[in-house]
């Protein structure tokens, strides 16, 4: 799937706790790097990027449709 720009800006209110691990990943921070940056366990930093992946997934299908 390919996200655009404008798509990803106009989900990210919902995606709020789940912005800045998935920006710092997205940028190429480990997630021991994440975890310690943010001052939250490795597991937080993991649940946090998956379940904000499976959200945004969901936000940009039903915005296609």
């Amino acid at each position: 799937m390919v996200f655009y720009a404008s798509d990803v800006t106009a989900h990210v209110v919902e995606l709020r706790q789940y912005f800045s691990p998935m920006l710092m990943r997205s940028l190429g921070s480990t997630y021991k790097q994440i975890s310690v940056e943010l001052n939250i366990p490795i597991g937080t930093v993991r649940s946090r990027i998956h379940r904000g992946t499976k959200i945004l997934n969901s936000l940009v299908e039903k915005s296609e449709t």
